[in-house]
């Protein structure tokens, strides 16, 4: 189907507030409520256009009327031809729309607040794609506001339609930069019919509980109804029995027109511990019937519900480089949460890129997607800077830690290690992980990674860059400031490059880091029972071992399904003893003809007696053997 233009207009219209009227709403990807941010092509002028598209199987826009259109820019002083315009697809040349096109007087136009623009006639919505954008030029870039004239919101994400960028002086056509840079803040005024009280739910995601317990659950509510959601009351589907009805009242009534908002509402553990899929249903919104109920009404989710707390670590996966000279953040970072934390933090730094003496390839997949350094992972879960954390504050990354401590680990991880032959080149690992819930599938996989810590070497690729060398006279790193303090040795050092430097906490092995390795965890998972995993790491080949004495072994448990860590364990390899014998299995109070004269722990700790898994006997005569109970 062919459209033709509906109307031209030859007189310039002023852009004017326009407020919304009874069976009337704004509407857009933009909600008008969303922080933004500058756009545009950073000064080189020229002819621009940008546009969004809104789709014909929108259900909001089935019988509706565009009436005007508004939208934030700035820098309209250094603007000249400036027009809104509707067209049935993405129009070449930019403005050349084949709907209508309205010339702005552009003495009309502010800077920062909306502009709207009222339509010389309704555009009746027929179920099709319909888009909706402005052009303008500026011959001669002035001014800030001119280089970047558009706003965008900042959260850097909108569905395909939400901003299209065309700038010819340096694109060849239309750009899809919704998902880069946001949704251009563009808002049509709809005429039509619309529910009174309507509200729409996105999926809740997936949550976990201890036995006995109930779950604050965030319930993404949008408001698809002309009056402010002040209440709404729901119900909880669980394998197809409804709960009781449920009413929450919100803090304060929501009024944005399609907006979206975050309520709590609180679901209780089940009588088994068991992952069972939710539904939360909407089905009255103060009070009336969900104008809604063509299941977009219907939030789906699941709940773990988990027998027992387990003992829980946060793994942080530090991306670094010798060469990074904003690495520094990392050490710091982690001396930080080791301090407040203890055994409860684990740090993994991988190395990578540019020669770094220490790169490790095991996390290659992983290492080939960060481009901003350092970077930190914490459980895989949220990402940030190592001491910025992901809110770029002064440490930061302490809230994300905390952030991640609040998950609920489904199952304990516990983990041993030991010297497995008597050169000490083989290491014997031993993974212990017990289920605090049931589920006849198992995704789950256990990963190792072994660490090395006072690593150092020679020549100027070990050394360490160190940009905060720069920065010594800085105010934000003043003697007496929480920087200051914390990044004193790298403020003090004197130069860019340290030589000698020493490192901690360093992979220098992975073992199936990025998905797990197969066939570790077996289905089906029965809540209380222990898995056992035993696995060999040879380092017979490894030069970054420098020495034994300083080897970790961690173990994660990852989520095969969302790539996430669930917990961890780590342990240091006991000391290096010459003579040390096979390992022997032992039933009885004494092993051979000799009775047991000491007993260590694999990490080196007197035993009274001899204990489960892994022991180092040294017996009356001398020997030493080891001995699996």
């Amino acid at each position: 189907m062919t459209r033709k233009l509906l109307f031209a207009v030859a007189v310039l219209m002023a852009a004017v507030s326009v407020q919304a009227k009874e069976s009337e709403a704004w509407y857009g990807y933009y909600k008008g409520t969303e922080l933004l941010g500058y756009f545009g092509t950073g000064g080189w002028g020229g002819r621009e256009h940008k546009a969004i598209t809104l789709h014909g199987d929108d259900a909001i826009l089935q019988g509706k009327k565009i009436k005007a259109v508004r939208f934030r820019v700035q820098g309209t002083a250094e603007m000249t031809d400036f027009c809104v315009w509707l067209s049935s697809g993405l129009p070449v040349p930019g403005d050349s729309a084949d709907i209508l096109r309205v010339p702005v007087d552009k003495e009309t136009l502010v800077d920062y607040e909306f502009n709207t623009v009222e339509l010389p006639e309704p555009y009746v919505f027929e179920g099709v794609d319909v888009t909706i954008g402005y052009s303008f030029t500026i011959d001669q870039v002035v001014s800030y506001e001119a280089r970047y004239p558009c706003y965008t919101t900042v959260d850097g994400i909108g569905p395909e339609g939400a901003l299209y960028d065309w700038a010819p002086v340096v694109m060849s056509g239309w750009q899809s930069y919704g998902d880069r840079y946001g949704k251009l803040a563009v808002q049509v005024l709809l005429e039509g019919d619309f529910d009174e009280t309507a509200a729409t739910v996105d999926d809740f995601g997936d949550y976990k509980v201890i036995a006995g317990e109930h779950i604050a659950v965030s319930l993404p509510l949008s408001n698809y109804g002309l009056q402010p959601i002040e209440n709404f009351d729901y119900v909880v589907t669980t394998n197809g029995v409804d709960s009781e009805e449920q009413h929450v009242t919100l803090a304060e009534p929501f009024d944005v027109f399609t907006g979206k908002t975050e309520v709590e509402v609180s679901l209780p553990a089940d009588a088994e511990p068991v992952q069972a899929g939710k539904i939360i249903k909407v089905i009255r919104v103060n009070g009336e019937p969900n104008g809604i109920d063509d299941g977009r009404n219907l939030s789906h989710g699941t709940l773990m519900t988990i027998a027992e707390r387990s003992k829980q670590r946060v793994v942080m996966e530090e991306y670094t480089g010798t060469w990074c000279g904003w690495c520094p953040r990392g050490p710091v970072g982690i001396e930080k949460l080791r301090a407040d934390y203890g055994d409860e933090f684990i740090a993994i730094s991988v190395h990578t890129k540019q020669n770094d003496p220490m790169e490790i390839l095991a996390y290659g997949e992983i290492t080939n997607t960060i481009y901003n350094y350092p970077e930190a992972h914490l459980n895989r879960g949220r990402v940030g800077d190592p001491y910025a954390g992901s809110a770029s504050v002064v440490y930061g990354v302490k809230d994300d830690y905390e952030y991640e401590r609040q998950i609920l680990a489904e199952a304990a991880v516990e983990t041993t290690a030991t010297w497995g032959n008597a050169d000490s080149t083989r290491i014997s690992v031993s993974t212990d992980v017990t289920f605090q819930t049931s589920n006849e599938q198992a995704p789950y996989a256990l990963a190792y990674v072994l660490l090395a810590d006072g690593l150092s070497g020679e020549g100027a690729v070990w050394n360490q860059t160190n940009y905060f060398y720069y920065f010594a006279d800085s105010p934000e790193y003043a003697a007496g400031t929480q920087m200051g303090e914390d990044f004193a040795y790298y403020l003090s050092i004197g130069t860019e490059s340290i030589a000698n430097a020493v490192y901690n906490d360093v992979a220098i092995a992975g073992y199936g880091v990025v998905n797990g390795l197969p066939n570790t965890i077996s289905a089906p998972l029965v809540a209380g029972q222990t898995q056992t995993h035993n696995y060999t790491i040879s380092i017979a080949n490894n030069g970054l071992v420098q020495d034994k004495q300083k080897l970790r072994v961690v173990a994660l448990l990852l989520n095969t399904q969302t790539g996430r860590i669930i917990n961890a364990s780590e342990c240091a390899l006991p000391a290096v003893t010459d003579g040390i014998k096979d390992i022997q299995d032992d039933s009885q109070p004494s092993v051979g003809n000799s009775q047991l004269e000491t007993i260590y722990d694999m990490n080196g700790r007197q035993l009274p007696q001899l204990q489960r898994g892994l022991n180092i006997v040294r017996k009356a005569d001398g020997s030493v053997v080891k001995i699996r109970r």
